[in-house]
């Protein structure tokens, strides 16, 4: 991972795997994954569990709207990744979106006025076939005001 600079911030950061284990066989229905701790509903996972913390921040107050994540080809946002299922929720979140292209993003929630607006998002992403994937990269929109 790198900063807005250049640096390379991963050292010690790196992202908590979050492994999909079922769409909706937890309790009420909920989705289910295991981060570390074995099989647990995802509405159970902490901001510091989480597999991306995404932050937009802006040099006044700004209220985010219409936020979005999902994967993509990594050159058209319509289109899905290659040959890989990605799973993906909100901090928060009771099930997974599958988050493959523009079409399918997981909505995120709106923020209040701040400088600083942080995204929790589990993730997880299977290969769909044997081989080296390379037509796959991770998005995020949205609108402030």
């Amino acid at each position: 991972m790198e900063s807005s600079v250049g640096a390379d911030d991963s050292t010690g950061n790196t992202p908590n795997n979050v492994k999909f284990v079922s769409a909706s066989g937890g309790t009420g229905g909920d989705s289910q994954a295991d981060w570390g701790d074995g099989t647990e509903d995802i509405d159970a996972i902490t901001d510091a569990e989480a597999t991306l913390k995404v932050s937009f921040g802006h040099t006044s107050s700004v209220v985010t709207t219409d936020a979005i994540f999902y994967a993509y080809d990594g050159t058209t946002p319509a289109t899905a990744p290659t040959d890989i299922d990605v799973q993906a929720f909100e901090v928060g979140d009771t099930n997974f979106t599958e988050a493959e292209g523009s079409g399918s993003a997981l909505a995120l929630d709106d923020n209040t006025t701040a400088e600083t607006h942080d995204y929790y998002i589990g993730v997880s992403c299977s290969p769909a076939s044997v081989g080296e994937k390379t037509a796959f990269a991770f998005r995020i929109e949205l609108t402030y005001s």
